[in-house]
């Protein structure tokens, strides 16, 4: 849900309006201004508990929303989170852990050209493994679905995972 503050000028009342449109939500009669303050994510029929400041959400209980094994090759894959908001652009804040020895990973928006991770030329990579597991906490910007790119360095890799830990939205 997107949160919006509407204002109705001829009354010069103020009031809240959740809803599932992130750019036009339906206005009650006479509502003609409106501000979007904020995006929420409903999952199982209730609204995931967060904690808000400022422009950051960080939710109560972090959600794993992503696990790829060994299959996802050095190709780029298309990672989904389900429990950042769709219908706008965020900043999602996730952990990561990629499960190989001497692996590495590099994340980024599908709004950016596909690169390869390396150790030796740009873009580098976002995170390594050196050990048996590591791990990091990233942010990267999401699509409008709540997708954005990871791509890993090795086909022998046994995968990555993300788990989400909030969101960035900048109030369109």
């Amino acid at each position: 849900y997107h949160i919006w503050v509407i204002h109705r000028p001829d009354t010069g009342v103020t009031d809240a309006l959740f809803s599932a449109s992130a750019s036009a939500p339906t206005m009650p009669t006479n509502y003609t201004k409106k501000k979007c303050i904020g995006s929420i994510v409903r999952a199982g029929a209730t609204i995931l508990a967060f904690n808000q400041y400022g422009n950051d959400f960080y939710l109560d209980t972090p959600v794993l929303d992503h696990t790829t094994g060994a299959s996802a090759g050095t190709s780029a894959i298309t990672v989904t989170l389900a429990s950042v908001p769709d219908g706008v652009k965020v900043k999602a804040y996730v952990n990561a852990v990629v499960i190989d020895n001497s692996n590495y990973i590099y994340v980024s928006s599908l709004d950016n050209t596909d690169s390869a991770p390396s150790t030796t030329v740009a873009p580098l990579a976002s995170f390594a493994s050196s050990g048996t597991n590591h791990t990091a906490q990233l942010s990267v910007w999401t699509s409008t679905s709540a997708t954005f790119r990871a791509r890993q360095s090795s086909n022998s890799a046994s995968g990555f995972r993300f788990a989400t830990l909030g969101w960035m939205d900048t109030r369109r």
